[in-house]
């Protein structure tokens, strides 16, 4: 099933294909259409940029790009699909190709000699200096025509979330350096900027796919950052498809992969839970006393007294902070802070963060945990782990919504704990 053609004398091009795997449907949605080529002698084999190097004029370019998309398109229309389900078709344009205009003409015609529905193709796009107007247009040609834009090797080079935020991709293929870095030792900031990073992406509106994963960490790691699809190594080498191929390549890995992430994911909930559990116990007594009328200081009393607690506090219907916020009485620690279950016990504020330390009056309606806490009254919310914006640490908010009798709109009872230090 290999699709080859000249392209000068003693040389071939090849499609060669790997797979873009789901780590939610646990199956592949995808395949990325790559270049390959060599002559007779399989040596010497030449780059995609070499190849398209001797395209010296726009028509050369654009004969060399019809001969690529046909070859990619009949050969992707030829893959087997064992469980029945379609997958996309990710291609990738010449740049030269974008800025002269030429894939009106090229891209139609060799899906339709394929006969492969530009719904089923997701066009990745290189994030390049220059005409921005000629690069939105590209992308609302390829929407009008049914296909699907990718936006690829995100996080370097010229990539800003201003682009990304102007040209809407429908993917973004994160750079292959965001995830070696993630890796490296003492990364777990970097990892943290990942998980962020991630974050941000979905709630512009984007999937995202990692590319680049070569190793069980990485795919880990890829796992814990929530990303929707995965490639590379790991999974599965490019290979020109042919009758004797591997039919599922990358799911066996996949399966494996997720298999040892869940299980430690759910040893982490266990130990998290269980060191949770006093506080959120502690807490609700609190939240209980203060409904029946405490004061906040008296109504934490004994959540004060505990190890990891560092600061309680009350928000009105508006998120605003309503008077006194109460700190635990300043220990002495014996090191730096650290995650709870650690030995050291919550450290006295940071003197370089003193600015920030008084939180009266100020507006926390932003904050995840209030908003949680107002969605559903009456039910203890915990956040997941933040920087905390009054000191060099982590935390996690336990929050819980009253609302007064007779009154309309709740109060958010909060309480900060430590969860790790901010470099941690």
């Amino acid at each position: 099933m290999t699709n080859s053609s000249q392209l000068t004398p003693g040389a071939e091009l090849n499609s060669a294909f790997q797979p873009i795997l789901s780590l939610s449907h646990q199956r592949h949605v995808g395949y990325e259409a790559l270049l390959r080529t060599a002559p007779a002698d399989r040596s010497n084999a030449q780059s995609p940029g070499e190849v398209f190097a001797q395209a010296t004029s726009e028509a050369e370019l654009h004969a060399l790009e019809q001969l690529t998309q046909r070859m990619h398109a009949q050969a992707f229309s030829a893959l087997p699909s064992p469980d029945g389900n379609p997958a996309w078709l990710f291609l990738n344009l010449n740049q030269r190709l974008i800025a002269s205009g030429g894939y009106k003409e090229t891209l139609p015609k060799a899906l339709e000699a394929a006969g492969v529905p530009p719904h089923q193709v997701v066009v990745e796009m290189l994030e390049t200096p220059g005409d921005n107007k000629r690069l939105a247009e590209a992308v609302h040609w390829f929407r009008e025509v049914g296909c699907l834009v990718a936006l690829d090797d995100f996080g370097t080079g010229y990539s800003n979330f201003e682009r990304l935020l102007e040209l809407t991709p429908d993917l973004v293929k994160l750079d292959r350096s965001l995830i070696q870095r993630a890796v490296e030792e003492h990364a777990e900031g970097r990892r943290r900027i990942l998980n962020n990073l991630v974050a941000l992406i979905q709630e512009a509106g984007s999937l995202v796919v990692l590319e680049g994963v070569e190793t069980e960490r990485q795919a880990l790691t890829a796992l814990d950052a929530d990303v929707d699809f995965v490639q590379g190594f790991f999974f599965a080498h490019p290979t020109q498809v042919g009758p004797d191929s591997n039919p599922d390549p990358g799911l066996a890995p996949m399966r494996r992969v997720t298999e040892k992430f869940t299980e430690h994911a759910l040893e982490e909930l266990t130990r998290e839970r269980s060191l949770l559990r006093p506080y959120a116990q502690a807490f609700l007594r609190a939240a209980a006393r203060l409904e029946a009328g405490s004061g906040l200081r008296d109504s934490c009393t004994d959540l004060l007294k505990m190890p990891y607690v560092q600061r309680c506090y009350v928000l009105n219907g508006r998120g605003e902070q309503i008077d006194e916020h109460v700190l635990p009485q300043q220990r002495e620690a014996t090191g730096e802070p650290t995650a709870m279950g650690g030995a050291p016990v919550a450290a006295p504020p940071d003197r370089r963060y003193s600015p920030l330390i008084d939180t009266r009056g100020g507006n926390w309606l932003r904050r995840h945990y209030y908003r949680d806490a107002c969605m559903e009254r009456r039910r203890l919310k915990i956040s997941r782990p933040y920087r905390s914006s009054t000191g060099s640490h982590v935390c996690v908010t336990l929050s819980i919504a009253e609302t007064p009798t007779g009154e309309a709109s709740p109060y958010v009872f909060c309480c900060d704990l430590l969860w790790r230090p901010a470099n941690g």
